[in-house]
């Protein structure tokens, strides 16, 4: 067992009573969005400084007609990701929910986190839905493709959570990033279309209560691993980190064909775009919104305690 390598804890997360507390005051539920009207395509659908090519040169070469669209395409992208892992989370998590190392009050928030994260996905799906009828009206993914390789990671470590906890700390990061959508799609200074910013706001009150529970769940798997295990999920976490978030091209790809597609005198340009997001991870101002200690506090705060997770995070530099 590592509790020799995993530090004590200079916070701790609130305790299963309170959680259960909030989940049954703060729900995101379909009621909390206004269906009725269309959407409005003169709106933006995130803050800008969420989109991967605002942090790049390309960006100041587009017109506003691009950008707009563009940013509709990532948002788009966004709630295919947010719900396809929320899916993926619903089986991974229920399988925690026998697993005896966790205490009882623990095991006992899951099913709840379980018909959140159910409720999410079909509100994401719904979202897309209104904004563009034609794509999602038989499926609800539509422009993001994994890889066979990232597909069968995923389902792999998904399948063993509590022998590769990396899972739920992947999880935890992705959380903490959904908070960063909330707070900074809050506060941009464009525009934002309305069901778009109702769902990231609602959206946030389930998203802090996931975190906790995150963290109450990865404190009890990684203090029972053995070193070994340990060492091999850090490594598996740092590899998730670098694949799908500091170099997100396979997935922030699609949105820049796609505009493309839809602006013929882009055409000749996206290639010079795929190359722009190959260099991604040596942004400050990327790596500062998609992962670092201000936007993934929880998730930083476990790296420090664990001796191998600060030595392989220590190449992110003074941002991570």
């Amino acid at each position: 067992m590592v509790d020799q390598m995993l530090s004590p804890a200079r916070a701790m997360p609130m305790a299963a009573a309170k959680l259960q507390a909030h989940a049954a005051s703060h729900q995101f539920v379909e009621a909390d969005i206004h269906w009725s009207t269309p959407f409005d395509r003169s709106a933006w659908c995130v803050c800008p400084t969420l989109t991967p090519l605002y942090h790049t040169p390309v960006y100041a070469t587009l017109t506003h007609a691009h950008r707009l669209r563009y940013n509709q395409l990532v948002g788009l992208c966004t709630n295919e990701i947010v719900g396809m892992f929320e899916r993926t989370l619903q089986t991974m998590v229920g399988r925690l929910q026998d697993e005896a190392s966790l205490p009882a009050d623990v095991r006992g928030l899951l099913a709840g986190f379980i018909a959140d994260e159910e409720r999410h996905a079909d509100i994401w799906a719904k979202l897309n839905r209104l904004a563009e009828p034609a794509w999602y009206a038989s499926s609800e993914v539509r422009m993001v493709r994994l890889t066979s390789l990232a597909t069968l990671l995923i389902a792999a470590i998904g399948h063993w959570p509590a022998a590769f906890p990396v899972s739920i700390w992947t999880v935890l990061a992705l959380e903490e990033h959904s908070l960063e959508i909330g707070r900074r799609t809050m506060k941009a200074d464009v525009q934002i279309e309305p069901r778009f910013l109702a769902a990231y706001r609602f959206h946030a009150q389930d998203e802090a209560r996931h975190i906790q529970i995150d963290w109450q769940v990865l404190e009890h798997l990684l203090a029972r691993l053995s070193p070994m295990m340990l060492r091999l999920n850090v490594r598996l976490f740092r590899a998730l980190v670098d694949r799908f978030l500091l170099r997100p091209v396979n997935v922030a790809a699609s949105a820049v064909r796609q505009l493309g597609e839809e602006f013929t005198e882009l055409s000749g340009q996206t290639p010079a775009m795929l190359q722009a997001l190959e260099k991604l991870s040596t942004s400050a101002s990327y790596r500062e919104m998609i992962f670092s200690r201000r936007s993934n506090p929880v998730t930083f705060g476990l790296i420090d305690r664990i001796a191998p997770a600060r030595a392989a995070f220590e190449a992110l530099g003074g941002q991570a």
